[in-house]
């Protein structure tokens, strides 16, 4: 099963990818059902990020790894796959993010998630493709905050206090 989303940000690509690449490890500051996230090693191809989620159906609450297999600063893009804490009907999921400039204060990013659903659990993959484009809706508002805080601290610190609470 594949999603693909585009999202479009009133703000320059540096910014929107400094918040989805150069800050990977930083997720659950601005993904929402992400409480907590961390990056081991050094940032870029191989590091991994352990993330903690809360529970959104069809995902249990629980610590997910995800594996950097791409990523180009140049080019701003990333891909990464699951690799523990995957719920038991998926094989294999993933993402691969991109950010294009569309001038010099706006951008698009888009993102393609691929799972592969295993078991019984294919013919729930509407539910599941319906419940997974729901939790991306509000990731558009929640990334375009983030991204725009990145050059004033106290608005960063503001982002944060609204996530906590």
């Amino acid at each position: 099963m594949q999603i693909h989303q585009q999202m479009e940000f009133d703000l320059p690509a540096a910014d929107v990818w400094w918040a989805l690449g150069e800050r990977f490890g930083d997720v659950a500051r601005w993904a929402p059902g992400i409480t907590d996230s961390t990056l081991e090693g050094e940032l870029g191809v191989g590091s991994i990020r352990t993330c903690v989620v809360s529970a959104t159906w069809p995902f249990k609450p629980g610590r997910i790894l995800e594996r950097l297999t791409v990523f180009d600063r140049d080019a701003m893009k990333l891909t990464y796959q699951g690799i523990e804490g995957l719920p038991g009907f998926m094989k294999h999921g993933g993402s691969h993010w991109a950010v294009t400039p569309m001038g010099a204060t706006r951008c698009r990013a888009e993102v393609r998630i691929e799972i592969e659903i295993v078991g019984l659990a294919v013919v729930l993959t509407p539910l599941i493709r319906m419940s997974i484009n729901r939790a991306l809706s509000p990731l558009r508002d929640s990334l375009g905050e983030y991204a725009a805080s990145r050059h004033n601290s106290r608005a960063s610190s503001l982002h944060e206090a609204r996530r906590s609470a």
